[in-house]
């Protein structure tokens, strides 16, 4: 059985020193970025098999490329490249802040535009400041790209204590429900359940801790496991069932409350 996906593909790579350069470090970020301090991401080889196996059991619509800030990797083309062989009709998307585009090397460029790859630019504050000269620069390489409604804030993932909340209602006000996100050979219902991991370990947090809940790519149930991630799971019932937003800010100093209702 073939299904019909978007997948989200997040990767954290090295930070930028200077953070009005990079903001990769947003307060509250649902991919838990400004706690990662080191370079982790797939290896081509791992990305490369990961993808050919998923263009061989999942009809694959969109694939949206993240970060952190994928314009930090040195070779972004490559995996461009690769994602493109595997993928000929699927919809490739790189979601950008856009601050590294005037400073982009002329090869990714060129895979961007031979690979018929979208870019997707986050407006953050500092975007808007360098946008004229953003969109001059992909006017001019002849790249697709749109931007997306300028951030002025952040919604907050967490019940407030981590109060246990009633899982469906949670699921109703998220706004990464859909978001099946794929990490190092499977797929989870969403960049919180995958990456909660991190929060964990960073703040040492003590008690019933959910497990996260995958889908193995390699596995002869991914059909069955796709299903079961429609629903709702354990890391639900800690998420807020309530819509509440920050001022969107750069955090280089994060702390356990910032992502708590």
């Amino acid at each position: 059985e073939i299904h019909k996906q978007t997948l989200c593909f997040c990767e954290f790579y090295q930070k930028n020193p200077d953070p009005s350069r990079s903001a990769v470090n947003c307060k509250a970020c649902t991919h838990f970025a400004n706690l990662f301090n080191r370079d982790d991401f797939y290896n081509l080889e791992e990305f490369s098999r990961d993808i050919k196996q998923l263009s061989e059991s999942i009809d694959l619509l969109k694939l949206r490329l993240l970060g952190g800030e994928p314009f930090l990797i040195k070779n972004l083309d490559e995996y461009i490249d690769v994602a493109r062989q595997a993928l000929p009709k699927s919809k490739i998307v790189l979601v950008t802040n856009g601050l590294l585009l005037p400073a982009t090397d002329k090869k990714i460029f060129e895979s961007i535009r031979k690979n018929s790859v979208h870019i997707s630019i986050t407006e953050y504050p500092p975007t808007t400041k360098i946008k004229n000269q953003i969109v001059q620069i992909l006017q001019e390489e002849r790249i697709d790209y749109d931007f997306g409604k300028r951030v002025e804030l952040f919604r907050l993932s967490f019940s407030h204590n981590f109060k246990m909340v009633d899982a469906d209602k949670a699921i109703s006000t998220c706004g990464s429900s859909f978001c099946r996100f794929l990490r190092h050979g499977k797929i989870y219902k969403c960049p919180l359940d995958a990456l909660f991991y991190k929060y964990v370990e960073k703040f040492n947090l003590q008690g019933s801790i959910p497990s996260p809940m995958s889908a193995d790519i390699y596995s002869k149930d991914l059909p069955l496991m796709l299903d079961s991630l429609d629903n709702a799971i354990d890391l639900c019932r800690l998420c807020t069932d309530k819509i509440s937003e920050i001022p969107w800010q750069i955090d280089q100093n994060p702390r356990a409350e910032n992502w708590i209702v």
